[in-house]
């Protein structure tokens, strides 16, 4: 009956594993854990590059796999203490490590193996004696025998009320999510065999320490995330599955061989259903990254730390390769300010990190042109079976060194190509070295590639359905119809497994540092700071001129705790009012709301229900601006937009669109759209302002992409003006055209410009005419190009 329970249960074979047998994401590379998990992981990192300098990201994951093996050895002299004889206990002492080793994973890729190693140290100290023989030795039965059990229920009772109640008050249910978290790991076989466990222990009165340890265990990592509850809870529940194994054993009489060969079952199947070769492609990518960023930030340009598992690997090299530098090349996030001010220039390189910073008062510029890793070094450390599409143009197939040719020949590319100029596109897999799905030619190139297509004589076959196109100069990749990587210049490669999960995307015009994300498919953020800008204190319950704050088109508001700040805006008079606009940005996603005073024109409220930072559109100039708040708040100057774009070789181009809002000052309609055509935004009035950042004052070419309201005049001129320097007109075009002045180096300054633009025709309300726009409309705008200037 046990064996047929057993298989019953195991159908699917699910009902054996634990919960979520996956490995990080992208994002649980780059997630910010809690203050315990984060200790946990910076310990990890800090002793996996101590004990292997050359590869920190796999020396953090030794360290965790050492641990859970510590683990593991204790657990199986803990369990033969449950009365398991033979391997059963070493058997089960795997399965016991490794359900939860492998479940965290995919939320933290460096899991909590040293708080189960700890957890399971303790447990070893209280089982002092075999369950069994406890129960021969005392003998104690009735009454007597219940009365500790009965002591011991109360206080797990009085344990969990108090847990329940805690939890309750940050509106979880500990009770739902312990139960959650059994289920998960242990399966229907786990929990049955915990119920008879549970259910000896219960008689063995002696062993009431092990049911107390086990409560306060999940009671004092109740504040704690729940990959750091089941690292402490988890050793003492497998604890009782292993007495309850013991007892089913005896109950059968002689299956211990059965019960063997069950475990190793087990065993067999968390083994078959670890995604190995996944773990390994994400260590490669990610250490590959890391490596190539520790290269290039110095003291100069400090690495602003985060707390993430990536954020921490970098750290850790970063500050190996600068011992001796008379500053440090990592900073903390709450010094970046400082160090601005004082010369220095802090690079960031995650998105929300980089939020919370230029609200804080900090300009920032792109940074990491050649800091990316090369083509052969990515393509040396990632593991056999890792499916690879790359696309070449002829320009860069013409750069490429032949180590370079011989590590794309690692795909299944034809080496008798090498150094030829032709654009190339690839569909191949590491370790191949065998012809792989490819196309080849002067000019242009195209490769379509659909699930299940056999990818030329490797025998493997595509697990994605992409489209890679190559020309002279540029590349460009489409991913399940949804375009990837657009008119990317130079090379690119992107990287799969054999399942179709997308690791990550390399790219760039030199073969030797190519841009991308550790993990994801995400853009790369790599921003460095350029400008620290004004930033004043607002004590609680007094007035404060905020004035000289408003000159950069928008305000960053830090609070300490939650409360409310009031603002009042005086705007010019020959400008019609604005409203102002909340920066939709993750950082205050979910913080503060908005508040208008509709009596009261240009006033306005910031409500933060948590501490946090977030970030106001002022929409246009302003004459004075007082601030009032409840609780002290920290108010800076801020950049619109989160990084400044300068006019290099080449240009660069923005069309409107959500994503580029922080451009647009006083004097603009709602965003519009235009099916097959794009969006656009027309003038309220005859003048509207853009805003423009650049890093440094330099001379550049603005092209407008526009549109007359209605046909012009003679005489009808658009004019364009640069931080009120007046930079000329332009004849009013009857249809959409293109509208270019040079603007001289002189009339910009370094940070955020204004940029005026004036047309002498109008388009009126429409009156009664039905269906006629009721608005007064000027130029219509589509966007505008950056380009390299003439004029000095």
């Amino acid at each position: 009956m046990t064996i047929l329970a057993t298989v019953a249960l195991a159908v699917p074979h699910d009902a054996w594993l634990p919960r979520d047998m996956r490995p990080a994401t992208s994002a649980a590379w780059e997630a910010e854990p809690g203050s315990a998990l984060d200790a946990i992981i910076a310990f990890q990192v800090t002793l996996g590059g101590w004990a292997w300098r050359s590869d920190v990201v796999s020396g953090a994951i030794a360290v965790a796999a050492a641990c859970a093996a510590a683990a593991a050895a204790l657990m199986t002299s803990t369990l033969r203490r449950a009365g398991l004889r033979a391997g059963s206990p070493a058997l089960l002492a795997l399965v016991a490590t490794a359900a939860p080793f492998a479940g965290w994973s995919g939320s933290s890729p460096l899991g909590a193996a040293p708080v189960m190693l700890a957890s399971v140290v303790l447990l070893t100290l209280l089982v002092r004696h075999p369950v069994t023989a406890v129960d021969e030795r005392r003998g104690e039965t009735g009454a007597t025998g219940l009365l500790p059990l009965v002591r011991v229920a109360i206080v797990l009772a009085l344990l969990t009320g108090m847990g329940e109640a805690l939890s309750r008050a940050r509106q979880v249910s500990t009770l739902a999510a312990t139960s959650a978290l059994l289920l998960g790991d242990l399966g229907p076989i786990g929990l049955v065999l915990l119920a008879a466990g549970a259910v000896t222990l219960a008689r063995a009165t002696s062993e009431a320490r092990v049911w107390l340890g086990a409560g306060a265990a999940w009671l004092l990592t109740l504040p704690f995330p729940a990959e750091v509850r089941a690292a402490a809870v988890l050793p003492w529940v497998w604890w009782l599955v292993g007495v309850g194994v013991t007892n089913v054993i005896e109950w059968r009489g002689g299956g211990a061989r059965w019960a063997g060969v069950g475990l190793m079952a087990w065993l067999a199947l968390h083994v078959a259903a670890r995604p190995w070769g996944h773990e390994r492609q994400q260590a490669a990518l990610v250490g590959t990254w890391a490596h190539a960023m520790a290269e290039r930030l110095t003291e100069t340009q400090p690495l602003v730390t985060d707390t993430s598992p990536r954020g921490r690997v970098l750290s850790t090299l970063v500050a190996q390769r600068g011992r001796g530098w008379s500053a440090s090349a990592t900073i903390a996030a709450d010094q970046a300010h400082r160090a601005t001010e004082s010369g220095r220039q802090p690079v960031s390189l995650t998105a929300s990190q980089l939020e919370i910073l230029r609200w804080g008062g900090l300009g920032f510029a792109p940074w990491g042109t050649g800091a990316g890793a090369s083509v052969e070094d990515i393509l040396a450390a990632l593991p056999p079976g890792t499916v690879t599409l790359a696309v070449i143009s002829a320009d860069a197939a013409g750069r490429l060194s032949p180590r370079q040719w011989q590590a794309l020949g690692r795909l299944g590319l034809r080496l008798p190509d090498a150094a030829t100029g032709r654009a190339h596109a690839l569909a191949g897999i590491t370790g191949a070295r065998i012809q792989a799905l490819e196309v080849a030619q002067a000019g242009s190139v195209r490769l379509d590639v659909q699930p299940g297509d056999v990818l030329g004589r490797t025998a493997a076959r595509s697990p994605v359905d992409a489209r890679l196109e190559a020309d002279g100069t540029r590349v460009r990749l489409w991913l399940r119809g949804e375009v990837l990587l657009d008119q990317v210049e130079g090379l690119a490669l992107v990287f799969f497994t054999t399942r179709g999960d997308m690791l990550a995307w390399r790219a760039g015009p030199d073969p030797a540092h190519l841009d991308g994300p550790a993990l994801g498919t995400g853009p790369a953020t790599r921003a460095v700071a350029v400008a620290a800008l004004p930033c004043l204190t607002v004590p609680a319950g007094r007035d404060v001129d905020v004035t000289a704050l408003t000159g950069r088109g928008a305000l960053g508001v830090t609070w300490a705790a939650p409360g409310r700040l009031d603002l009042t805006l005086d705007r010019p008079r020959e400008w019609t009012p604005s409203v102002v606009r909340l920066a939709e940005t993750p950082s205050n996603a979910s913080g503060p709301v908005l508040i208008e005073h509709g009596t009261r024109p240009g006033a306005f409220a910031l409500q933060a229900r948590r501490s946090g930072t977030a970030g106001v559109y002022l929409r246009g100039p302003v004459a004075r601006a007082q601030a009032r708040a409840d609780q002290e708040v920290r108010l800076c100057a801020a950049w619109p937009m989160s990084l400044a774009r300068a006019p290099g070789p080449q240009p660069v181009e923005v069309r409107v669109a959500p994503r580029v809002e922080p451009h647009f000052g006083m004097g603009w309609h709602d965003l519009e759209v235009q099916p097959g055509v794009g969006y656009f935004r027309w003038m309220s009035g005859p003048r509207a302002e853009l805003l423009l950042a650049l890093p440094h004052a330099e001379a550049f070419t603005f092209a407008l992409d526009a549109q007359a309201p209605v046909a012009p005049s003679p005489g009808d001129e658009v004019r364009l003006a640069v931080g009120g320097r007046d930079v000329g007109t332009r004849p009013l075009l009857p249809t959409r055209g293109i509208y270019t002045w040079d603007v001289p180096a002189d009339a910009v300054r370094d940070g955020v410009n204004t940029i005026t633009l004036g047309i002498t025709r109008m388009a009126g309300p429409a009156g009664g005419q039905d269906g006629g726009d009721a608005r007064q409309l000027g130029l219509l705008v589509r966007g505008w190009t950056l380009g390299p200037s003439a004029v000095r």
